[in-house]
């Protein structure tokens, strides 16, 4: 099992069922186990946008 495959399993588990992110060479693994997630992507521009507006009811604290 790969530590992509892990990481989004324990993403499952804690998160609200959203992550922010920019996709790139570096995390296509990571975001090949996400497709198959309930977890959904929210892709953002670069990592400068304003998270802080972004809500979500079930995001951890």
């Amino acid at each position: 099992m790969k530590a992509s495959n892990l990481f989004v399993r324990s993403l499952e588990q804690k998160s609200g069922g959203y992550i922010l992110g920019v996709p790139g060479e570096e995390n296509l693994d990571f975001l090949e186990y996400l497709k198959g997630s309930k977890i959904r992507l929210m892709l953002i521009r670069h990592d400068q946008n304003k998270i802080g507006d972004f809500e979500c009811p079930n995001a951890m604290n």
